[in-house]
C-alpha cells in the first residue's frame, strides 16, 4: 500500500514539474520564432512554428503565426492546405475559418473566399463578435461593400439599428462613400455625443477638403433636424463649426453660431468662442461683428466683449501695418476704435475685473500710435489709483514704457524688468520682455538686447516673435558690418526717433543708410519709413522706394518695396496736400504725378517679378478690378 502511494504522488509531482516546462519551452520557442519575424527571416522561423502548431493545434497564436510565415514565402498553396485542415478537423473556430477566407481572397479565389466568410457567419447567426470578426476581415481585404452589407445584415438579425455605428461609418469613409460615412457619425454622436472627438479625430486624420465640404453640408442639414436642447445639439454645433473653419467658409461658420446663440435662452458662447479662432484665422471684420453682437444683446457680457473688440481692431491694424495693406487712415481709424472702446470701458465699468489691461492697453497706444507721452501718463496715473498706489506688474510696465519713450532707459530696464518677474500674466510678460530688448537696443547694451530676444524667437506664438527675429538680426548684422559700433548706434537711434515721432530727427539719422545703394541696413530702413512715416512724408517715401526699387534688384526685400512704393504712388495720386519730398532722396526729374495707367504698370511690374509672391494675389484682384488682364 505504501508503494502505490509513493507510486501516485510521485506521478503527480511528475505532471506538476513537467507541465510548466512544456510550457516555458513552447514560450521560449514562440519569442525565437517572433523575433525571427519580425527581423524578416521566416525561413529559420518556420521549422519552430511548425512544430509548435503540431504540437499544440488547437492554438490558434501558433495557427496564425505559421500561416502568416508561409504567406511571407510565397507559400500562400501550403497555407490554405494547412487553413483547411484547421477547419476540418474544427479547430480554433471561427478564427480559422476568417483565416481560410483570407487566404483565398489573397490567393485570388474570391468567391471561395465569400463562400467561407458567409458558412462562418451562417455556423454563428447568434453571435454579434463574429459579424465584427468577418466585416473587420472583410475590411483588411478591403472588400470594403461587402463589409458594408455585412454590418447591415447584422442590424436587422439583431433588430438594433444603431448596431456597430462607429465601424460602420469608418468603413464608408475607407471605401470613398462620404455622404453615408458623415451621415453615420452624426447619428453616432447623436446618440452618444462623447463621441464627438474621436469623430473629429477621425475626420481630422483624413485631410480631406472634399470630404469636409462633403461633411459641413451634410451636418447644417442634420443639425436643423435637432433642437437647441438636444444632448448632441452642441457637440455637432461644434463640429460644424470645425468643419467650416477647415474648409475656410468663415462666414457661413459665422452666420451659423450667431443664429445658435440667438436660439437659446441661455448663453451658450459659440460665437464668442469662434470669434477667438475668427482672430487666429485674421478674420478680423468678422470677429469684431461676433463681439458686437453680445454688446449689444447680452449686458452680462459687455465689458468683456467690448474689451475683445477693442483687442480685435488693434490686431486687425497692426496686421495691415506689417504687412503694407489697405491705408494709413485705415489703420489710424482702427487704432482710434480700439481706444476709444477701452476708454468708454474704462468709464462704464470702473469695476471691471480686468481694468488693469485696458489701461495698460491705453498707454500702449497712447505711446506706439498717438506718440503722446503727456496721454498715457494720464492713463498710468489712473492705474496706479486702480491699484492704490501700490506697484503690480502693469505699473512696472507702465512706467518702463513711458521711461522708454522718453529716453530714460536705465529706469526702462528696471522697470520692465520688474514687470516681467512679477507678472503670471505670458502676453504681459512678452511684451515686458520685448521692450526689455529695446531698451536694451536703444541704451546700447546689445549683448543682454540679444538674450531677452532670443526667449521671445523660442516662443512661436508670441505677438513679438517676428520683431525679435528682425530686431537680433539687425543686432547681429550691425555689429558685423562695423566693428566700431557707429553703425548699430545710429541705428537704434533712428528707430527711437520713430518711436517717438521725431520723424525728422530719424531720416537726417538715416539719410547715410539711405543714399548707399549697397549699405546692409539700406532696404530695412526704407520698408521701416513706409511703414511708419505719416502720410504727409508720402513723397520722400516714394523717393526713398524708387530708389530702392530702380538700384536694388536682388534685395530679400524687394517684393515689399514694390508694393509700397505702388502703394505710396496711389496714394500721391488721389491727394494733393503733402509736404515736398526731402530733396537727399528725392532726384530733380523725380515727378509724383501719375496716370491710371502708370499706376497699372507698377502693379503690372510687381506681378511680373513675383506671381507667387504674398502679394500677388492683392495685385491681382486689384488689376481685375480696374478691367486690367491679371498675369
Amino acid at each position: 500500500m505504501d508503494k502505490l502511494a509513493t507510486l501516485f504522488f510521485s506521478s503527480i509531482l511528475l505532471f506538476v514539474f513537467a507541465v510548466p516546462s512544456d510550457l516555458y519551452s513552447q514560450n521560449r520557442d514562440y519569442q525565437l520564432a517572433n523575433n525571427l519575424m519580425q527581423q524578416q527571416k521566416y525561413e529559420e522561423a518556420l521549422p519552430i512554428l511548425q512544430q509548435l502548431h503540431e504540437g499544440n493545434p488547437n492554438a490558434f497564436v501558433f495557427f496564425e503565426k505559421l500561416t502568416e510565415t508561409l504567406i511571407n514565402l510565397g507559400r500562400i498553396e501550403d497555407a490554405i492546405q494547412i487553413a483547411e485542415n484547421q477547419v476540418a478537423e474544427n479547430r480554433t473556430m471561427p478564427r480559422a475559418g476568417i483565416t481560410l477566407a483570407e487566404l483565398y481572397h489573397i490567393n485570388r479565389q474570391k468567391d471561395k473566399a465569400v463562400e467561407k466568410w458567409n458558412e462562418v457567419v451562417e455556423a454563428n447567426k447568434d453571435r454579434i463578435q463574429t459579424y465584427f470578426s468577418v466585416a473587420s476581415s472583410m475590411t483588411d481585404r478591403r472588400e470594403y461593400r461587402m463589409a458594408i452589407e455585412m454590418y447591415m445584415e447584422a442590424r436587422l438579425h439583431f433588430e438594433n439599428p444603431q448596431l456597430f455605428q462607429s465601424e460602420l461609418a469608418n468603413t464608408y469613409l475607407q471605401a470613398g462613400q462620404f455622404e453615408n460615412a458623415v451621415k453615420s457619425f452624426y447619428e453616432l454622436i447623436e446618440n452618444s455625443p462623447g463621441q464627438m472627438g474621436q469623430v473629429q479625430q477621425r475626420l481630422l486624420r483624413m485631410r480631406d477638403q472634399e470630404l469636409y465640404t462633403i461633411a459641413s453640408l451634410e451636418l447644417e442639414d442634420f443639425i436643423m433636424e435637432l433642437e437647441t436642447d438636444h444632448p448632441a445639439y452642441s457637440q455637432l454645433a461644434q463640429l460644424l463649426s470645425w468643419l467650416l473653419l477647415e474648409i475656410d467658409d468663415y462666414r457661413r461658420a459665422f452666420v451659423f453660431a450667431r443664429r445658435y446663440e440667438s436660439q437659446t435662452s441661455d448663453l451658450n458662447y459659440s460665437l464668442f468662442n469662434l470669434a477667438s479662432r475668427l482672430q487666429s484665422a485674421r478674420q478680423y471684420e468678422l470677429a469684431a461683428d461676433a463681439f458686437k453682437f453680445y454688446i449689444e444683446n447680452e449686458p452680462g457680457l459687455r465689458s468683456r466683449a467690448t474689451r475683445e473688440l477693442s483687442e480685435t481692431y488693434q490686431l486687425w491694424a497692426r496686421y495691415l501695418e506689417q504687412r503694407g495693406l489697405e491705408t494709413q487712415e485705415r489703420q489710424h481709424e482702427l487704432y482710434q476704435k480700439a481706444y476709444d472702446l477701452n476708454k468708454l470701458l474704462a468709464e462704464e465699468a470702473p469695476n471691471y475685473n480686468r481694468l488693469d489691461r485696458v489701461l495698460s492697453a491705453q498707454i500702449d497706444l497712447s505711446l506706439d500710435i498717438f506718440k503722446d507721452s503727456d496721454k498715457a501718463d494720464e492713463w498710468y496715473q489712473k492705474l496706479l489709483e486702480l491699484n492704490n498706489h501700490e506697484n503690480t506688474a502693469h505699473t512696472y510696465y507702465a512706467e518702463g514704457r513711458l521711461a522708454l519713450f522718453r529716453s530714460d532707459f536705465t529706469r526702462a530696464r528696471q522697470a520692465l524688468t520688474r514687470a516681467d518677474r512679477s507678472s503670471d500674466d505670458s502676453n504681459l510678460s512678452e511684451k515686458a520682455r520685448y521692450f526689455l530688448s529695446l531698451s536694451d537696443f536703444y541704451g546700447g547694451d546689445y549683448e543682454f538686447a540679444e538674450i531677452q530676444l532670443r526667449s521671445l524667437e523660442r516662443r512661436n506664438t508670441s505677438y513679438y516673435a517676428n520683431d525679435a527675429i528682425k530686431l537680433r538680426m539687425w543686432i547681429k548684422n550691425g555689429l558685423r558690418s562695423d566693428t566700431t559700433g557707429s553703425t548699430i548706434k545710429a541705428l537704434g537711434e533712428g528707430l527711437h526717433h520713430i518711436h517717438t515721432g521725431s520723424y525728422d530727427k530719424a531720416l537726417n539719422l538715416f539719410e547715410p543708410f539711405l543714399v548707399v545703394s549697397n549699405h546692409p541696413f539700406s532696404d530695412d530702413i526704407a520698408v521701416e519709413l513706409a511703414i511708419h512715416l505719416p502720410e504727409s512724408y508720402k513723397k520722400t517715401v516714394y523717393a526713398i522706394l524708387n530708389r530702392k526699387a530702380e538700384n536694388m534688384h536682388n534685395s530679400p526685400l524687394r517684393e515689399r518695396i514694390l508694393w509700397e512704393r505702388v502703394k505710396a504712388a496711389e496714394k500721391l495720386n488721389k491727394h494733393e496736400n503733402f509736404e515736398p519730398a526731402d530733396e537727399r532722396f528725392a532726384d530733380g526729374e523725380l515727378t509724383f504725378i501719375f496716370s491710371s495707367e502708370e499706376i497699372e504698370e507698377l502693379y503690372e511690374e510687381l506681378l511680373m517679378e513675383f506671381p507667387g509672391g504674398f502679394y500677388a494675389e492683392f495685385v491681382r484682384e486689384i488689376l481685375q478690378s480696374t478691367e486690367i488682364p491679371a498675369l
